[in-house]
């Protein structure tokens, strides 16, 4: 049977703690991050439906992903469940813009 030192109960408590804490931080972060929105809410309140794809360009950064050749922009973020699609009319005027939380 291994006896077990005081350094090496010392060792083992730190770094049990060490690996705790970082779980600890890992969780806050994700519970923080995990509701923001990929789209600043003002830049949301701003766009309009029936405003042209040059206006909303102006407006948003490029998206994350493009779907229906290019007809819905897809706004997602790493490790947060909001996705903001923005919806094209044939006639590239902003037809919807959809807040999935």
């Amino acid at each position: 049977m291994e006896v077990v030192t005081e350094p090496m109960k010392k060792t083992i408590q730190l770094t049990i703690a060490g690996a705790l804490l970082l779980v600890l931080v890992s969780a806050t972060y994700v519970i923080l991050e995990f509701d923001k929105l990929p789209l600043e809410p003002r830049v949301l309140q701003q766009l309009q439906v029936g405003m042209t794809r040059r206006d909303v360009e102006q407006l948003v950064p490029p998206p994350t992903l493009l779907r229906e050749s290019g007809k819905e922009w897809v706004y997602i973020r790493r490790l947060s469940w909001p996705i903001i699609t923005l919806r094209f009319s044939d006639d590239d005027q902003l037809a919807e813009v959809v807040v999935d939380r």
